[in-house]
């Protein structure tokens, strides 16, 4: 069976002549309704002084005509949705809706602003949780924040502490006991010590632990021989 040609295609039932343009090919019957909405939508946000190639369509007889038939056969209609089932936790009682709240308290309270706040995603337009376990989560997650913004703090004062002291190898800050020492004087790179300083506070480490931490990485670099690489991007 062969295949229809274009002219088989223009002549068949989803194409017509239209009304409004004549002299031009015959026009898809969903064009034509796609065109009626197109300019339905324009002419709400469109000035008094603009045109419309399409403002024909808009009172079209014979577009009225072909949009009704194509909605009888449901091609623009809006798939059937089965309604969704009420909570079990909703209900109704002497004319009142109630919600039983989905938070810790899961007490049964009055369906109003007065004790939820608005979901415009929900059905019912109210949050499932009411405004005092949602004002008791907000205040345990700021008391969590809090607190571990305050051990983050005394952790660093605590490096901080230890790095004023001076430690020396051996301390119990250092985790390996050097077999040689090696004395590195900075005092003409201010910058590399400074540096070095705030790497160590970063990570928790004295600079001399850091110094090591650097050098190790160093020389696994030039091992694999890859480049070296400045203070700034160390790791």
């Amino acid at each position: 069976m062969s295949s229809p040609t274009a002219e088989d295609i223009l002549n068949g039932p989803d194409y017509f002549t239209c009304e409004q343009y004549a002299g031009r090919p015959r026009l898809s019957k969903v064009a034509c309704v796609k065109r009626q909405q197109a300019i339905k939508a324009w002419s709400r946000r469109a000035g008094v002084d603009e045109v419309n190639e399409f403002e024909k369509c808009a009172n079209c007889p014979q577009g009225r005509e072909i949009k009704k038939e194509l909605e009888e056969k449901t091609m623009f209609n809006k798939p059937f949705q089965k309604p969704k089932p009420q909570s079990e936790r909703i209900f109704e009682r002497d004319g009142v809706k109630y919600q039983i709240c989905r938070g810790p308290c899961g007490r049964e309270l009055k369906l109003s602003f007065e004790n939820y706040y608005h979901d415009k995603t929900s059905p019912t337009g109210f949050q499932k949780i009411c405004k005092a376990c949602v004002r008791d989560r907000q205040r345990d997650s700021r008391k969590r924040r809090k607190e571990a913004k305050h051990k983050k703090k005394r952790e660093q004062a605590q490096v901080k502490k230890q790095l004023d002291q001076n430690l020396t190898p051996g301390s119990e800050l250092d985790e390996i006991e050097p077999v040689d020492i090696l004395e590195v004087d900075l005092t003409n790179y201010p910058h590399i010590r400074s540096g070095l300083d705030e790497m160590a506070l970063s990570e928790y480490r004295t600079p001399g632990l850091q110094a090591a931490h650097l050098l190790h990485a160093a020389i696994e670099r030039w091992e694999a021989g890859e480049p070296a690489r400045n203070l700034d991007n160390s790791p």
